[in-house]
Order: C-alpha cells, then structure tokens, then sequence
C-alpha cells in the first residue's frame, strides 16, 4: 500500500489505472493493487464442462441449412425448465441443451432438430433412510422405455429455502426401464458420500436437523428433451439415538 501526498498539479485521484486502485481512508488517499475477480463455478456447471464442450464443437460443423433448422426449430418451441417456466431459446441454445442431454443418457448427437414433445416428470419421489443406507424410491407416470431418469441431490443445507438447483450434483443416470416403483440406491450415506461432498454422513451437526433436498427429471431418447424437475425436500431430525427422516 503506498499513501498519495498531492501537489500543485496533481490535487485528487481516485479511481482504477491498469493494476492499481485508488482510494481514500483516515490517512488521506492510498494506491493499492485493484483486487482480483475470482469466477468461481457452480457444482453443476462444471459436471456439464464436458459435454457442453463437444457440443459447442458440434454446433460448429452443423451445415447452414441444419443451423437454420434450429433457429426455425426455437422460433415455435419455448422449452420447460426445471422450476416449470417456459423460456425462449435461440436455435443454439436449442441445440446445446437437447444434446447435452442426449450425451448425458449416452445417445447420439442430433444434426438436426427433433419433433418437438413434453416430457411429463415423475410424479413421486421419496428419500428412505433407516439409518444406514440412504434410497430414492421413485414412482414413474409410466413404464416408457422411451425415457432414461436422471437424479441430482444436493448437499446438506440448513433450511429449505437454501436450496438451489445449481448446487446439485448429479448421482445417478437410469438408463434401463423403470416399470412401476423402485428403490435405487444412490451413493449417498456411503464412501461415495465422502468423495463427492468431502463429509460424512449424517453429518456431525451435534443433533442439529437438516436438510437435504433431491430431483429428478426425465429426458426422452427420441428427442433429447427433458422434463421439468420433480423435487423432493427431506428434512433429518435427531430421535434421540439416530437421525430419522421427519
């Protein structure tokens, strides 16, 4: 930190040159480095880093007449996101989002656009913990093959108003068919817990209840468009010798 004395030509200063930050304190005006931004992404930003980049790839060798498909494709569909609002997307976007989904549930790239269809969400999704083992327990509308389920999970939080989408990670791609309602184990409450969140669990709150809070959505093999999210917020409370979903 350097401290600025004026003179008879230079009488304030303030602001940013190059690397340097200028401001005032209680001793007068200071110069310091300016700050760094640090951009920091969000867990499920960089699970998709991946796919996202061989699409963006894709979309580069799309033909004139395939990219202009896309844009005539987005100029009449709007799509479904994960909290149920409609969103306009351009023809890129549209591309982006339909095959990383299909990258996601290991089908081919689509060059062009598909026939456009809604994909219905599940319609229950239950968490059971008998204190050992942590399960998602989930009941599709249907026994389509047609569609794969994806589940994410978020990490621990200590109200249900913290949670966001954009904190979960993803557990599990179901790839076969689900015909009525399943149990599938997920790595959570085991050593995969500890590698994802580098915590155990339950964790060591001291008794404290939490939350956790899981979704899941379907996405069709045929067109690569998914549902909306289908959220599950449990919260664990102390019983007095183990945590229990209340």
């Amino acid at each position: 930190m350097a401290r600025i004395i004026y003179g008879p030509i230079i009488t304030d200063i303030k602001g940013s040159i190059g690397g340097i930050t200028f401001q005032k304190n209680g001793a007068g005006t200071i110069a310091r480095l300016k700050p760094r931004k640090v951009k920091t992404n969000t867990q499920k930003q960089r699970d998709q880093q991946p796919r996202l980049k061989q699409v963006q790839r894709e979309w580069n060798l799309l033909s004139l007449v395939n990219k202009i498909l896309w844009n005539d494709f987005a100029a009449i569909n709007n799509k479904i996101g994960l909290d149920g609002q409609e969103k306009t997307l351009t023809g890129y976007q549209w591309f982006l989002s339909i095959n990383e989904n299909l990258l996601l549930i290991n089908q081919d790239i689509l060059e062009s656009p598909p026939v456009y269809e809604i994909v219905n969400p599940t319609n229950e999704l239950l968490v059971i913990y008998n204190g050992v083992d942590l399960n998602l327990n989930q009941n599709p509308i249907s026994n389509d093959p047609g569609f794969n389920w994806i589940i994410y999970s978020s990490f621990i939080i200590n109200s249900a108003s913290k949670f966001n989408f954009n904190v979960c990670r993803l557990i599990r791609v179901i790839e076969e068919q689900w015909a009525g309602s399943r149990t599938i184990a997920v790595p959570l409450g085991d050593a995969s817990w500890n590698n994802y969140y580098n915590s155990d669990f339950p964790p060591n709150l001291g008794n404290k209840p939490f939350y956790l809070t899981t979704y899941i959505r379907a996405i069709s093999k045929a067109s690569g468009i998914s549902s909306l999210a289908y959220t599950a917020i449990s919260k664990f409370v102390w019983d007095g010798a183990k945590y229990v979903i209340e």
